[in-house]
């Protein structure tokens, strides 16, 4: 008979909600006793505690850890889910108004704010796509909301917008110093960029949409619409998010000998994980990435123990 096994996992914040919530439910009503943990964590932290074999599982949105996997052959690595990448705002005066459209935005304008070409919301740029909203858009600074640490957000943001403007003019990094004054950056890390944004009005920033979609954070933050590939404005709902995921067909599973290649230190990482921003489909939302759930085998005892128990786990899922 198994004991009762604490199962320990950490990962990005951005999916966070959704594995804190299976692991409770699965505590409380899974088919056996373990007890699931899941705390939010970001990159780096996780990485460090994977391969020092500290955790057994995470969940990420980007396949760093395929480059570990020669090293260490016990790595298990799967799409689990998708998310969007949402552009927030916040402006009072568009706040103030009960049920007023939402802001549309489209990939050459994100990419002028963020690279200091348009510097105010009242910019005619922004006017020509919200003609509607022209008498509410105020003559304020755009305060830019930029991460002062390597996340794997910047880089889908950094994907979505060169698809988007047709160009490779953004670096496609995980850390991207963006060409503003300092006067307009708003520094933020994956934790606080919610909060942050709050807190600071006309503010703009890319952040996961599981931030602002309850009542209470939609009330200021809001999620702007963004034209996407096929000329539509779409946001980062989850039927937008599925339409990417089908613009790019189901992914290979992957362990460290599954994906057909020479050898696990002769691999390309490209060969698993397609991106899936910028998807051609009508309803298709443009930030769109996978969160990769991340297991280390090494160090389980039998399946009567924490492999056992979280293979189940992700099993329930």
């Amino acid at each position: 008979m198994c004991v009762v096994v604490l199962v320990t996992g950490i990962g990005h914040p951005s999916v966070s909600q959704v594995l804190l919530s299976w692991a409770r439910k699965y505590t409380l009503y899974g088919p056996d006793e373990s007890i699931v943990i899941y705390q939010p964590a970001n990159a780096d932290t996780f990485y460090a505690q994977i391969l020092q074999n500290s955790i057994k599982f995470g969940a990420v949105t980007d396949t760093s850890l395929l480059n570990y996997v020669g090293a260490y052959p016990d790595i298990l690595l799967f799409p689990m889910f998708a998310v969007g990448l949402a552009i927030g705002y916040n402006v009072p005066e568009l706040n103030a108004i009960p049920g007023a459209p939402q802001l549309i935005l489209d990939g050459h304008l994100i990419s002028a704010i963020y690279t200091g070409k348009i510097t105010s919301w009242n910019d005619a740029a922004i006017i020509t796509l919200n003609p509607g909203l022209s008498h509410l858009l105020p003559n304020q600074p755009i305060r830019v909301t930029v991460r002062t640490e390597a996340t794997p957000a910047t880089l889908i943001f950094a994907q979505g917008l060169n698809v988007l403007t047709k160009s490779q003019h953004i670096a496609e990094s995980q850390y991207i110093q963006w060409p503003l004054p300092s006067g307009r950056i708003v520094n933020a890390t994956t934790f606080n960029v919610a909060d942050v944004m709050q807190s600071t009005p006309y503010s703009i920033g890319y952040l996961s949409w599981v931030y602002i979609n309850s009542p209470a954070e939609a009330a200021i933050v809001k999620a702007a619409l963004v034209i996407n590939v096929a000329g539509k404005p779409v946001g980062p709902y989850p039927a937008n998010v599925k339409s990417a995921v089908a613009d790019f067909g189901v992914i290979p599973y992957h362990t460290s000998s599954g994906v057909s290649r020479a050898s696990d230190n002769t691999y390309s990482p490209s060969l698993y994980s397609p991106d899936i921003a910028g998807g051609a489909g009508n309803d298709t939302y443009p930030f769109a990435a996978y969160a990769y759930m991340n297991i280390r085998r090494a160090g389980y005892e039998n399946r009567c123990r924490s492999l056992g128990q979280l293979s189940r786990f992700v099993l329930w899922t």
